[in-house]
């Protein structure tokens, strides 16, 4: 569930991330760029 955090996070998908978070999504994984989610949310605006 991580990388899907990480698309929500970044095109600012609010209701997903929340999703994912109640259902546990890990919020410190980092992607293949070593970025975590909130990484790719400031990047991106959101």
């Amino acid at each position: 569930m991580g990388a899907r955090l990480h698309v929500a996070a970044a095109n600012g998908y609010t209701d997903v991330a929340e999703l994912l978070l109640a259902h546990k999504a890990k919020v410190n994984l980092k992607d293949a760029d070593g970025w975590e989610p909130l990484h790719a949310a400031a990047c991106w605006g959101q």
